[in-house]
């Protein structure tokens, strides 16, 4: 336990070492709001649970160990009936207490400087990511799905407006023992990648975000792990973009060993305060349609080869990162799969297996798992040329959808049955999206009689079918 002495009213403040980790966590994501520290808190005490009003109070007084900025954008301030909101950010004081407890170096840096609201938003995809590694298991009963709808204060899932479950029993998700927060590093990407400040300039990429951790792959090597994060509204021209994409393609095939993932993250409608009402919102759908459209239609200069080279086509080279573009909402699970090291794929694999069992004994002897990755790393279960192929999606993966993209032209051009996407998703109901975008209503095959289009295999056991015709069709099995 450390005491801390106030210098303007020299009270003492008694500290476990649970309240330093979380004044850690404070400290590297640079700012949290009031929401964020319940979740943060949360994680820390390995419960849902809300951190005091007493004790923010006392630690955000005069000469205290957090210092409460409050801020608005400028839509905000021409509009006088709302409020300004309130952020939390680290003391002076607070950073002395944590180099001298040890849980900081002296050279650490903040990740989020500038207290705005793209940053506010970039904190709240990750750290609804990190409370989902915590807390969201491989299962979830009912009770505890409509817990997360109901609880404004203790989920990030709470946040959406305009949807409400059904009043009924609900029940707390339970912490996950094996989530440890304590080994993630979310300290600034100039810290992380060991670059003086004044040299940032020169690194080929500062992400918005970035998290990173060593961990043990199959019970093989230690592993290094990074997640960044991406928030974009499309606020920058596509050669902006362009040479973005590029840059972290680059840095993942110059570092193999790595496990990469990027979150392309836009604003959604699951925004938890109707203070942002007068900020537009993205539609993630669109929003990934444009990132696709870059990598499949822009071409960057190659050195080594003397010509243009498509950007999809260098991201095929990095088997070692994963590119998701989403919404808010629906980046929590991505996140959180990596953060815990999920490998969705083999559960999301093991699942259509047993579907396609249940659906006909006689099916499984003719199914196998194809090795062989139609895209990058993407799963394809192929029964024989006479039945349809079940790719093993994820469900904001880029993969993916390119998978599904390519298979649909070919279904297209009759030389194959029309795909079918099993997706092992997460939380609530998802929309038939993405094969219901405009980019593959152009190939002609979404609506086509018998063309499957989504199996769901839901965290709670439950499997739905669906498909982009009024009644579905049955798979041809």
């Amino acid at each position: 336990m450390v005491v801390h002495i106030n210098k303007n009213d020299h009270s003492k403040t008694r500290l476990t070492n649970e309240h330093l980790l979380l004044l850690k966590m404070i400290y590297q994501l640079g700012f949290v709001n009031r929401h964020q520290l319940h979740l943060l808190w949360s994680i820390v005490k390995k419960q849902p649970k809300e951190f005091s009003h007493n004790g923010l109070d006392r630690w955000s007084k005069t000469g205290g160990l957090l210092f409460q900025k409050k801020y608005q954008s400028q839509r905000q301030m021409e509009n006088n009936n709302k409020l300004p909101r309130s952020v939390f950010v680290c003391t002076p004081a607070a950073i002395e207490l944590l180099i001298a407890s040890k849980y900081i170096s002296i050279d650490d840096q903040p990740t989020m400087h500038a207290v705005n609201l793209h940053n506010e938003l970039t904190l709240q995809s990750f750290i609804g990511g990190l409370w989902c590694a915590a807390f969201i298991g491989p299962y979830m009963t009912d009770q505890q799905i409509t817990w997360l709808y109901n609880q404004p204060l203790l989920s990030p899932f709470s946040c959406r407006r305009h949807r409400h479950q059904p009043s009924t029993v609900q029940s707390a998700p339970k912490y996950q023992s094996s989530f440890d927060p304590a080994k993630y590093n979310f300290s600034s990407f100039i810290t992380q990648q060991g670059v003086n400040g004044k040299l940032a300039t020169q690194l080929p990429f500062i992400a918005d975000l970035m998290c990173s951790w060593q961990q043990r792959k199959n019970s093989g090597n230690l592993i290094t792990n990074e997640c960044y994060i991406e928030f974009d509204n499309r606020s920058e021209h596509a050669p902006t973009t362009l040479q973005k994409l590029y840059n972290y393609i680059m840095y993942a095939i110059q570092h193999p060993q790595k496990d990469i993932t990027l979150h392309i993250v836009c604003r959604d409608r699951s925004i938890f305060s109707n203070l942002y009402e007068l900020v537009p919102n993205m539609n993630p759908f669109i929003h990934l349609q444009y990132i696709l459209g870059i990598m499949e239609h822009y071409q960057y200069f190659d050195k080594e080869m003397n010509e243009d080279v498509f950007l999809l086509a260098y991201y095929e080279r990095a088997k070692n990162l994963r590119i998701y573009v989403s919404g808010i909402e629906d980046c929590y699970l991505d996140i959180r799969n990596h953060l815990i090291m999920a490998d969705v794929h083999a559960k999301t694999t093991a699942s259509a297996m047993k579907w396609l069992k249940d659906a006909n004994g006689t099916l499984i002897d003719k199914a196998q798992d194809n090795e062989t990755r139609l895209y990058n790393n993407d799963g394809v279960i192929q029964l024989n040329s006479g039945y349809n192929t079940l790719i093993v999606g994820e469900y904001n993966s880029i993969d993916t959808i390119e998978s599904l993209k390519f298979m649909c032209e070919d279904a297209a051009k009759q030389k194959c049955f029309w795909p079918c996407v099993f997706y092992q998703t997460g939380i609530g109901n998802k929309p038939t999206i993405p094969a219901l975008l405009r980019l593959f209503k152009a190939h002609g095959g979404i609506y086509r009689p018998t063309q499957p289009l989504m199996v769901i295999s839901k965290l709670n056991g439950v499997v739905e079918y669906q498909t982009a015709e009024k009644k579905p069709q049955p798979l041809l099995l």
